[in-house]
């Protein structure tokens, strides 16, 4: 399926995010719930992108799947200041460097 490369992106984000994130400064780097908090709102309009290309693929979904995707990482990119302070900053750049060029991959045409 078209969409499947942007698993291992979302994935490695998602690992992440739980191992050594927090968040801009709205967010307390510390606050355990705060964060998942915030994850599942991010997460949530992806999921729901996800599932619906899933049950119909076709343009308009994959584009929103897309645009889903798309907000996602943008959501997650502020996380940067809390991954350097754990020491991943590295590893954080990297992750969403490699889910933006996974999501050019990706091709909606059908």
């Amino acid at each position: 399926m078209k969409f499947q490369i942007l698993i291992p992106g979302l994935f490695a984000i998602f690992c992440l995010f739980f191992v050594s994130c927090g968040g801009d400064d709205d967010v307390d780097c510390d606050n355990e719930n705060e964060l998942i908090t915030f994850f599942n709102a991010a997460i949530n309009p992806l999921n729901t992108a996800i599932m619906a290309f899933s049950a119909t693929p076709n343009e308009d979904t994959c584009n929103d799947l897309v645009d889903a995707y798309e907000k996602f990482i943008d959501d997650l990119e502020p996380f940067q200041s809390c991954a350097d302070e754990f020491g991943r900053g590295a590893e954080w750049r990297q992750d969403i460097e490699d889910a933006r060029a996974s999501l050019a991959q990706i091709d909606c045409t059908f």
